[in-house]
């Protein structure tokens, strides 16, 4: 079982919450392997998807507004804020524009993702912020 002490952060932009679903969607190979294109991008043949959440709030537009509501966000939302400024300040592998549009989050608890990294695609952009630490007892949203 993952330790919830830990969570991976990536921030981003999808066009739209049924794009950001279908790259997340899962089926499983002949070898029983799982795939999806987020597990393509991180180069994962399986992670445990009860560690993983995601959300696209087409109203939010900083790492506040996107991590309120999400799990245990108020123990890490400032830092990743903080580490996001840092970001947004010095130049992204993929950057398209000097400011990253921001709609959507993805969470990964525990480290179930062994090497996160940056994803882009042709409608989608998701950068990895860091691995934060992350209070579960806080049980609380920001």
């Amino acid at each position: 079982m993952a330790e919830l002490d830990r969570v991976d952060v990536w921030l981003g932009w999808f066009p739209s919450r049924e794009a950001l679903d279908e790259w997340f969607e899962e089926s499983f190979s002949d070898d029983h392997s799982l795939i999806s294109r987020f597990a393509e991008a991180m180069d994962v043949s399986f992670y445990d998807h009860d560690f993983v959440e995601r959300a696209l709030k087409p109203d939010a537009s900083d790492p506040l507004a996107l991590l309120a509501d999400l799990s245990y966000s108020v123990s890490y939302a400032q830092t990743v804020a903080a580490r996001w400024r840092e970001v947004q300040a010095s130049p992204l592998p993929f950057r398209s524009t000097d400011a990253v549009p921001l709609n959507t989050v993805v969470l990964a608890f525990g480290g179930v993702i062994a090497a996160p990294s940056s994803a882009r695609g042709p409608d989608h952009e998701l950068h990895y912020v860091g691995q934060f630490d992350c209070d579960p007892s806080t049980g609380g949203y920001l």
